[in-house]
């Protein structure tokens, strides 16, 4: 975004006060001079063909996080024991500890958030809202409201491997655990009465009514009375997982071209997740905060396959593998069989050529399927309805990119679908010596059912077709469009004809299909007894 100001990017509004009824604002010059030295002295009055405001071009970007703050503290431990000549017990354990902190936005307030946005102001007989941000200054710093985050996580590994009936094997157990511990500030419910004073009820229309004083609202804070008008919540997270497997290599045959190799693999393993949320976001100690959801969920799998190593001639060996998954989640069982094929052909020493096919099998991601309810902003949003409704060009239009963006909900699906994918490639391997080799790879994959969030943009690009008769209105993509991007009424007393949500979940893209060519190259040599070596490759896309 270009800057507005000398003192920031386009101005935001800091401080103003709206009759919601004219849409005017209320000059609130003496307040404006009253905080010119927050926001790192950029704070001004700011005029508008709809009145003025006290406004900023640093009220968002000072409380943006220039590199988050992080310290980590890791411990490895690992254990070989050899029982005899050809069995070793083995086990590994590691210990994470991670403490991050970051800001992206600082504390704001709006006149009943929680219900219309806006209140009757008995005062002066007409409906207003109210809006304040409230400046580092204000607060004790921008990183008094920092999040935090801290994160243990342990690994365990434990099992044996060694030679037994022509069979080399190896059966192993791991497990892993990770928690995590957000601890975020928030302003508490007593903010509304703070600045409004006390609910004097609802008018006619449901709105509420109030009788503020307007020289509390214009009143600089100071960090100890923000102290008091804060509190911090603590959600926990965990998540573990766990595998057992055993997986085996022998020569099954002695072909004329060579030895016919086999290799298996049994696997066995379980995951799950809890999300437990501070239970004070249920009980309105916060301002605008909904109810979190404790979520959890598992999930179980098993796995066997099997992989040949076929010699065919002397020159061309050829690779035969087949596995099946199977999985257990959300009541389902989803379950199927995929296969490998390849082959390489050396027609010379120098020369490699080689090709192979593959399909796949993919259960959703636990966090697409159990998902809770979530609600969030985008950084920006374009507006391309009221963009095409103005007669605006998208390029100039004053819906377009706005920061921050339209609020969205989202939530999980227990319908999703497994991914099912194939793929093809083929390629050469060119060594002319020991010192120099250069690989050509070309490579097509097709996914179906891929599962992806749906785009918000996407979205907000159809439902202005729709609506503008581009698209049939009647189609099953335009009624589910306009029944995800949720705007308010034409004739809304704040905001009318703005989004004011969108709703996202996770979907099965019905095909994606992407190729490439792998091109690279390593290049080795050496000198007065040392040895050095370098190495690039690129990916041009199809």
């Amino acid at each position: 975004m270009a800057d507005a100001t000398r003192d920031g990017a386009a101005p935001t509004a800091v401080l103003s006060r709206r009759n919601v009824d004219s849409n005017r604002y209320v000059d609130l010059s003496a307040a404006c001079d009253r905080l010119a030295g927050t926001f790192d002295g950029s704070l001004r009055r700011y005029s508008t063909s709809r009145g003025a405001y006290c406004a900023s071009g640093q009220s968002s970007s000072s409380y943006w996080t220039t590199q988050t703050g992080n310290r980590s503290q890791n411990l490895y431990g690992g254990l070989d024991y050899a029982l005899d000549a050809a069995t070793t017990l083995f086990a590994e354990l590691t210990l994470g500890f991670n403490q991050t902190r970051n800001n992206t936005r600082g504390p704001s307030w709006t006149s009943d958030a929680a219900g219309n946005g806006y209140f009757f102001n008995r005062n002066t007989g007409v409906n207003e809202v109210w809006t304040k941000r409230f400046a580092p200054e204000e607060i004790g710093g921008a990183a008094s409201f920092n999040r935090k985050w801290s994160d243990r996580a342990a690994n365990l590994a434990a099992g044996v491997r060694g030679a037994a009936a022509g069979w080399d094997y190896e059966a192993a157990y791991s497990a892993s655990v990770y928690t995590s511990r957000n601890t975020v500030r928030r302003l508490l419910a007593g903010i509304d009465s703070y600045y409004l004073g006390p609910r004097l009820g609802t008018d006619a229309d449901g709105v509420a009514i109030y009788a503020p004083d307007p020289a509390r609202f214009i009143r600089p804070f100071t960090a100890a009375e923000f102290d008091q008008l804060t509190g911090t919540s603590e959600s926990d997270d965990k998540a573990w997982t766990q595998t057992a497997g055993l997986s085996g290599s022998r020569e099954l045959a002695q072909l004329p071209a060579g030895p016919l190799q086999l290799a298996g693999v049994l696997e066995w393993g379980s995951q799950g997740f809890h999300n437990r949320p501070d239970d004070q976001l249920g009980r309105g100690v916060f301002y605008n905060v909904r109810p979190a959801q404790d979520v959890s969920g598992t999930r179980s799998r098993y796995a066997v396959g099997a992989e040949f190593g076929i010699p065919l001639l002397a020159q061309l060996d050829a690779t035969l593998a087949a596995r099946y998954d199977h999985y257990r989640f959300a009541g389902r069982d989803d379950g199927k069989p995929t296969y490998t094929a390849g082959l390489e052909y050396r027609p010379s020493k120098a020369l490699l050529l080689r090709s192979n096919y593959a399909t796949s099998f993919r259960a959703p991601d636990m966090n697409y399927i159990y998902a809770a309810q979530t609600r969030g902003y985008y950084a920006s949003s374009t507006d391309y309805y009221r963009c095409k409704q103005s007669g605006q060009p998208l390029s100039d239009c004053e819906f377009a990119d706005v920061s921050p963006g339209f609020n969205y909900v989202q939530n999980g699906s227990k319908e999703l679908r497994p991914e099912n994918g194939k793929s093809f490639g083929y390629g050469l391997v060119f060594s002319p010596s020991n010192r120099f080799d250069i690989s050509l790879d070309y490579w097509n994959i097709q996914i179906d059912d891929l599962v992806t969030n749906l785009s918000a943009d996407t979205l907000l690009r159809d439902e202005a077709d729709c609506r503008t008769g581009v698209k049939d209105i009647g189609s099953s993509l335009c009624v589910d469009t306009l029944r995800r991007v949720r705007r308010n009424p034409d004739d809304a007393v704040l905001n009318p004809g703005t989004v004011r949500e969108i709703v996202v979940n996770p979907i099965n893209a019905s095909h994606e299909r992407t190729s490439g060519i792998d091109l690279g190259g390593k290049l080795r040599w050496a000198y007065e007894g040392s040895a050095a070596s370098c190495c690039g490759s690129t990916t041009p896309r199809c």
